[in-house]
């Protein structure tokens, strides 16, 4: 019912006991059957010294009863745990091409670990190295060492480089911030932005295909290598930089930036092999693949389209597979009679 009353505001519909104008408006409503109020108001955005605030927006609950007041309370008691959880979710960030904001903000999707099929014990190295970093600020700094920590991920296309930077997120409860070079085009940018990802939580800085970007200068309107290396191992680097790279091309990239101290750890993310393929095809279906080669080197990304075309259908979905990896269909009846 509020739910239809609501959109009927957005209407424009009076006769549901709406009072509304440019920046608020009053909701009349009932909570266990006492008379509720629901009082919205808007602030416009801002923009001081260059920086861009969003709107902020107020819902105040009101009654005249006692009763009421305490129905008010149980109805953000029941729902505060619920409005917590999305506001506390972790973020993912674009590079805002707008002169009044650095980012674009929405929900990071849910994508766990185990959700993200690597080789044996691939997930837990990247973890552990993780982790280590986060809990190591004080013994960095002993050392003089720049607390930063820089990770490259290459490979073929599809083999889950992207989705498992979406669950380090997740699992760790980190921000993170999708930074796209083509709209940086001065050193002053790009440590603004870098700087600017640091006011709420731990987050990841990350940028995907790295090598499709022009860093030698030939583009005056992007920002150059040296540009970039400074920002990511010079004297303005933010403190806690957590930078992650990807790559399909680890061969087309300049050898100073993934030097060590700028790029700490280099993790190859393989194309699926037999053993993968199977725990791949059984975390789905529930069941076994058979009659597949015993060398196998396909992308995660391919197979999965293969299981989102056959959701419910594992026969189809094992006769697809079996078919992109070219095995005869009379060695697979041969296999099954025996």
């Amino acid at each position: 019912k509020d739910l239809k009353n609501l959109k009927a505001f957005y209407r424009g519909d009076d006769e549901k006991g709406f009072v509304y104008g440019f920046s608020h408006y009053t909701f009349k409503t009932s909570l266990e059957g006492h008379k509720v109020t629901f009082h919205f108001t808007q602030k416009p955005g801002t923009v001081e010294k260059g920086e861009y605030h969003p709107p902020e927006e107020e819902l105040r609950l009101s009654t005249r009863t006692l009763a009421g007041s305490k129905a008010i309370e149980r109805f953000l008691s029941t729902h505060a745990l619920k409005i917590k959880a999305l506001n506390t979710r972790p973020g993912l960030f674009l590079t805002s091409y707008s002169t009044y904001s650095n980012w674009n903000e929405s929900t990071l999707p849910r994508r766990t670990i185990d959700q993200v099929i690597l080789r044996a014990g691939q997930s837990k190295e990247i973890l552990d190295d993780l982790k280590e970093f986060i809990t190591s600020k004080e013994k960095y700094e002993s050392f003089g060492i720049p607390y930063h920590r820089g990770y490259l991920f290459y490979g073929p296309p599809g083999t889950g480089k992207t989705s498992f930077i979406n669950a380090i997120a997740n699992e760790m409860d980190m921000n993170l911030f999708v930074l796209n070079l083509d709209s940086v085009k001065s050193e002053a940018k790009l440590l603004e932005l870098l700087s600017s990802t640091r006011k709420s939580r731990q987050s990841i800085i990350l940028i995907e295909d790295v090598d499709r970007f022009k860093l030698e200068g030939e583009d005056k309107d992007t920002v150059s290598l040296a540009t970039l290396l400074a920002a990511f191992d010079g004297l303005a680097t933010p403190s806690g930089l957590i930078l992650i790279m990807t790559t399909n091309h680890i061969d087309r990239l300049d050898s100073a930036l993934i030097r060590s101290g700028r790029i700490d750890v280099k993790q190859k993310f393989d194309l699926l092999d037999h053993d993968h393929l199977k725990d791949l095809y059984y975390r789905f279906y529930e069941t076994e693949l058979t009659n597949i080669p015993a060398e196998v080197s396909i992308s995660p990304a391919d197979i999965v389209e293969v299981f989102k075309q056959n959701f419910n259908d594992p026969i189809n979905a094992a006769k697809t597979i079996r078919k992109m990896l070219e095995v005869p269909q009379e060695i697979v009846k041969t296999k099954v009679l025996l």
